[in-house]
C-alpha cells in the first residue's frame, strides 16, 4: 500500500509538470486576427478563411464570383450562411423517375431541408436485417436506413454478431476457456479477468479511476453481471470500493447457453445487455429419433428397414427380406404439408399402400411471410412460427404523406398581403393514389396588384399608401395662400430668361446683359408668364395664383389668362378677382366656364381713367377627375 501512495504522487507530480510545460509552449504564440495574412483556411481564426491570402469573413464577400468557404452555402443576394443546405424549397428538390422529374419532398426549414414522412423528434423504431434487429432514427424529416449488421453467409469471428443468423454469435470461435482467469492490470492498479461462457474474455476488474476529489465524495461505477459497486474518496484522495457488488443480473452480458432438444438438436439462449436471459431459440435437429427403426414393403409381401443413427439420421435401406412385409391393415403415419399428417394402409399383399391427402394442416408454412395494407399506403405484416399459425401483425410500416381522396385547402394564396386592393384566394389540393399529395390547383379569387393610380385614393399597387404628386405651389389652396407670379407679368417680344431652375415657372424678361442669357424654352411664343400646376388627388379640387398689376396712364389696360394642356379626365375653369376680399367672397371680375377638358380663356380690360392698381387673384376650379403626373398650363399677361 504505500509503494503504491508513492506511484500516485509521482504521477500526479509528473501530470503537473507536462501541464505547466503545455502552458509555457502555448504562452507565446499570437492568435490569428481578422484580415492577417494567411495560406490557407486553417490558419484564420475560427469564421474567418484565407481568401485573396488574407483572412476574410464570409460575410464580406461576393459569393457568385468567388464561392463560398466549406460548410458555407452562397445565398442569392451574394453573402455566405455558415452551415446552411438552402435557401428555398426549390434547393430541397432532387431528380427522380421519369414519371416525376422533380422530386421536392422537402421544403427549407431554417436552411436545412426537411422531409415530411417522420418528426426529427419521434423514437427510434425497431427494424431488422434478416434477424439481426437495430434501429431507424429520423433526420430532417427523413427515415434513415437500419442500422442493424448486415447478414453475412459465414460467421466472423470476434464481431459479436450472430452473422449466420443461427441463433449463435461467434459460434465456433473460442479465444479462451470458461471459467479460465488471468491476471490483468490498469494505470491505477491490479487485477483479473475471467473467460466467460461464450469463450470470450470478460472486463478486467483492475481499477481505473484511483485519483479523487473532495476527499468523502462518492460515486458508482458497474460491476458483476450489470450490478453497481459504491466508491467512497478516502483521505488518501484515492477511490476505496465496497467489498459487494450489488444488484447483479442472473448472467454474464454476451454469455450463452445451449440445451439439448429434439432429434440430436440443440437450442440456445444469449445473455442481453441487462444481464437477463432471452428466450430459447428453436431447436435445430436431426431427421428422426436416434434408435428409431422404419420398414416398409417391398417383394412379394418382404420389407426392408433403416435406423435412425447417433446423429439423428437415417441410414439406407436394408436389403428386402421377402415375407416380412407390413401387416395387413396397419396404417403408418407421415408429416405432410403446414404441419399435417397423411397415412398410408397395408394391402392384402403386404405392400403399403399410398399416402392419402395431407389433414389436419396449419395455417402457413413456417418462415412464411404475408403481407397486408395500412393506413397511408403502408404496411403490416407477420410471419408464420414452426406451429403453422400465423404471429402478429406488426405496426403500419411505410406509409405516405395523406389518405387517398384526403384533401387540403389553401386560404392564404396569391399576393403577399391583403394591403390595399389585394385580396388572398384559395387553392387546394388532394390526395392521390400512392398516398401523396398532388400539386396545388390554381390559386382561385385573389386579387394581385396594378399599377398605381397616383392619387384616387386606392391603393392600386397594394404597398399601404396611395401616393400623391403635389406641384410647387402647394400649399395655394385658398386665397390667403395663392403663389405669388410676380409684378405685371407679361409676354416677351423675343426671348424669356430662365430665372427658376425647375420648368415650372419664367417671367418675361431680358436686361440685354449677354452673361445673363440663360434660355428657357416657353410654353409658345406670347406666353412666358407661364404656371404649370397639377390636381394630384380627390382633395386638391382648386389653386390660387396672384400678382401685382400696375396701372399706368395709358387707357384701356388689360388681363388675358389662358388655362391650356388640361390633363385628360380633368375639367378645369378659371375665374379672376381684383383683391383678396373678393376672391374670398367669390365676386369675379371676369371667368372662363367651358365643360370638358378643353382649353379656357377670358380677356378683363380696366375702367376709363379708373385707378385699378392693387393685387389680382386667380382661381383655377377643377369638377372632375384628378391626374397625378400630369399638369395644366396656366399663363398670365397682367396690366398692360
Amino acid at each position: 500500500m504505500k509503494n503504491f501512495a508513492w506511484k500516485i504522487v509521482i504521477e500526479r507530480t509528473t501530470l503537473l509538470s507536462i501541464l505547466f510545460l503545455l502552458i509555457c509552449a502555448c504562452g507565446g504564440n499570437d492568435k490569428p486576427v481578422p484580415g492577417s495574412p494567411c495560406e490557407a483556411d486553417v490558419e484564420c481564426p475560427t469564421g474567418y478563411f484565407c481568401h485573396n491570402q488574407q483572412c476574410t469573413s464570409p460575410t464580406n464577400i461576393n459569393c457568385t464570383t468567388t464561392g463560398c468557404p466549406p460548410g458555407y452555402l452562397c445565398l442569392s443576394n451574394g453573402s455566405c450562411l455558415a452551415g446552411a443546405e438552402c435557401e428555398s424549397n426549390s434547393d430541397c428538390c432532387a431528380a427522380s423517375t421519369p414519371e416525376q422529374p422533380v422530386n421536392c419532398e422537402k421544403q427549407c426549414v431554417n436552411s436545412k431541408c426537411v422531409g415530411s414522412e417522420c418528426n426529427d423528434t419521434d423514437p427510434s423504431k425497431k427494424c431488422f436485417v434478416g434477424c439481426h434487429e437495430g434501429l431507424q432514427s429520423c433526420e430532417s424529416g427523413v427515415l434513415q436506413p437500419c442500422n442493424a449488421p448486415p447478414v453475412l453467409a459465414d460467421e466472423v469471428c470476434g464481431d459479436n454478431i450472430d452473422n449466420e443468423c443461427d441463433g449463435a454469435t461467434d459460434d465456433g470461435c473460442p479465444v479462451c476457456t470458461p471459467g479460465q482467469v488471468q491476471a490483468c492490470s490498469t494505470a491505477c492498479g491490479d487485477g483479473s479477468q475471467t473467460c466467460g461462457n461464450d469463450s470470450q474474455w470478460l472486463q478486467c476488474d483492475a481499477p481505473t479511476d484511483c485519483f479523487c476529489e473532495p476527499v468523502g465524495s462518492s460515486k458508482t461505477e458497474a460491476c458483476g453481471n450489470c450490478g453497481f459497486q459504491e466508491f467512497q474518496c478516502s483521505a488518501d484522495g484515492v477511490w476505496v470500493a465496497a467489498d459487494v457488488c450489488s444488484g447483479e443480473g442472473e448472467c454474464v452480458a454476451g454469455s450463452q447457453e445451449s440445451l439439448d432438444c429434439g432429434n440430436c438438436g440443440q437450442q440456445s439462449r444469449v445473455c442481453s445487455q441487462e444481464c437477463t436471459w432471452t428466450d430459447w431459440s428453436a431447436c435445430l435437429g436431426g431427421a428422426c429419433v436416434a434408435g428409431e427403426v422404419e420398414e416398409r414393403a417391398c417383394g412379394n409381401c418382404g420389407s426392408e428397414s433403416r435406423t435412425c443413427d447417433d446423429a439423428c439420421q437415417w441410414s439406407p435401406w436394408s436389403q428386402c427380406s421377402e415375407g416380412a412385409g407390413c401387416f395387413e391393415g396397419e396404417v403408418q403415419a407421415q408429416s405432410c404439408g403446414m404441419c399435417g399428417e397423411k397415412t398410408s394402409v397395408c394391402n392384402d399383399q403386404c405392400q403399403w399402400g399410398p399416402f392419402g391427402v395431407c389433414q389436419n394442416e396449419g395455417s402457413c408454412t413456417p418462415g412464411e411471410v404475408d403481407t397486408q395494407p395500412c393506413e397511408k399506403c403502408g404496411h403490416i405484416t407477420r410471419v408464420c412460427g414452426d406451429n403453422c399459425q400465423w404471429g402478429a401483425f406488426s405496426v403500419c410500416e411505410g406509409w405516405g404523406e395523406c389518405e387517398i381522396g384526403e384533401q387540403e385547402t389553401d386560404n392564404s394564396c396569391g399576393p403577399d398581403s391583403e394591403a390595399g386592393i389585394c385580396a388572398f384566394g384559395t387553392r387546394i389540393r388532394n390526395c392521390s393514389a400512392t398516398c401523396q399529395w398532388n400539386p396545388w390547383s390554381t390559386c382561385a379569387g385573389a386579387i394581385f396588384p396594378a399599377v398605381e393610380i397616383c392619387g384616387d385614393g386606392t391603393d392600386q399597387d397594394c404597398d399601404g399608401v396611395d401616393p400623391t404628386n403635389p406641384d410647387p405651389f402647394e400649399i395655394n389652396n385658398t386665397c390667403a395662400t395663392a403663389a405669388y407670379l410676380g409684378e405685371d407679368p407679361a409676354p416677351s417680344q423675343a426671348e424669356c430668361i430662365k430665372t427658376n431652375e425647375s420648368d415650372w415657372l419664367g417671367y418675361c424678361s431680358y436686361d440685354g446683359t449677354e452673361e445673363n442669357k440663360t434660355w428657357k424654352s416657353c410654353f409658345d411664343d406670347d406666353d412666358c408668364a407661364a404656371v404649370r400646376g397639377s390636381f394630384d388627388n380627390p382633395g386638391d379640387s382648386v389653386d390660387y395664383y396672384y400678382f401685382k398689376g400696375n396701372d399706368s396712364a395709358a387707357p384701356n389696360e388689360n388681363i388675358v389668362v389662358k388655362l391650356k394642356n388640361q390633363p385628360i379626365g380633368v375639367d378645369a375653369d378659371i375665374f379672376l378677382y381684383k383683391s383678396l376680399a373678393d376672391c374670398q367672397n367669390g365676386i369675379a371680375i371676369a371667368q372662363s366656364i367651358t365643360i370638358g377638358s378643353g382649353d379656357e380663356e377670358f380677356t378683363w380690360g380696366e375702367g376709363f381713367l379708373v385707378n385699378d392698381e392693387g393685387n389680382y387673384y386667380i382661381r383655377v376650379q377643377n369638377y372632375e377627375g384628378t391626374d397625378c403626373w400630369d399638369d395644366y398650363e396656366l399663363t398670365v399677361d397682367g396690366l398692360r
